[in-house]
């Protein structure tokens, strides 16, 4: 089956999160896990460093190159919701992964407020020199009118939508709807039953929607998760990315995507 793999990049520093609530909620679900037993205190001092930089970026940029995956990376233009990093920070990463040969998106945040829609689009330009080809919103926020105004404002692919479910048109907008993304892959899994663990779940999503001939299976990961810190995350992550390429699955981006169903009329 074809990949394709993304990463959406809500965090760069911690350095910008002083005046925010996501250090304060990190502290407090850190602990609650370790009073549960479910990290060791090592990981909670490896989650809860302070001295290193928040993203992981170039160590997952390190495994991805390693597997030879084609991942699409999505950053933020505006502050907002935990989001707190300025966009022209973004720029040496962003540098760096289009170096390397993997694709930058921007994390959008816009839902139906067309102002908000051209600040975001607007900041991506100045920055980069470049139109935004996709785009995916940040906690996956959508409603009756995003995907038509994410169509008018030129997007070539959006990623927000969640479900087995195949891609679809919007206008000139293809929506590539994502299969299996980090934290609710966890939440979907502990309700589950008869899994030994998170990645037997994705490998059964994974058989059922090669059943239902679905062409592409849309994998979501956050950068900051790849850190011994978060080892649900961590692992299931390396261990899904080898298991795949052990059983011969192909990485492609979403812009191949897109040039293969236009193909297909």
């Amino acid at each position: 089956m074809k990949i394709i793999v993304s990463h959406d990049v809500d965090h760069l520093y911690w350095s910008e999160h002083w005046k925010d609530t996501f250090i304060p909620g990190l502290i407090r679900r850190t602990l609650l896990e370790w009073s549960k037993n479910s990290i060791t205190f090592s990981e909670v001092k490896r989650r809860l460093n302070f001295n290193e930089t928040l993203n992981q970026l170039e160590s997952l940029a390190d495994f991805n190159s390693k597997y030879n995956v084609k991942a699409t990376f999505f950053f933020g233009m505006r502050k907002g919701l935990n989001l707190s990093y300025h966009y022209k920070r973004t720029l040496p990463y962003i540098k760096m992964l289009n170096a390397r040969g993997f694709h930058v998106g921007l994390h959008g945040q816009a839902v139906d407020k067309v102002e908000e829609f051209e600040l975001e689009k607007r900041n991506f330009f100045k920055l980069t020199g470049n139109d935004p080809h996709g785009i995916r919103n940040h906690y996956l926020r959508l409603n009756d009118r995003t995907l038509s105004l994410m169509a008018k404002y030129g997007y070539l692919y959006d990623s927000t939508d969640y479900g087995l479910k195949p891609p679809y048109k919007i206008g000139e907008l293809w929506e590539f709807p994502i299969q299996s993304m980090d934290g609710r892959e966890l939440k979907e899994f502990e309700k589950s039953s008869g899994y030994r663990n998170m990645l037997d779940y994705t490998i059964m999503k994974l058989t059922k929607a090669q059943k239902n001939d679905l062409p592409f299976f849309v994998i979501n990961f956050h950068d900051i998760y790849f850190n011994e810190g978060y080892p649900k995350f961590y692992y299931w992550y390396k261990d899904l990315i080898t298991c795949l390429v052990k059983d011969g699955h192909v990485f492609v981006n979403f812009e191949e995507a897109i040039t293969e169903l236009n193909g297909q009329g």
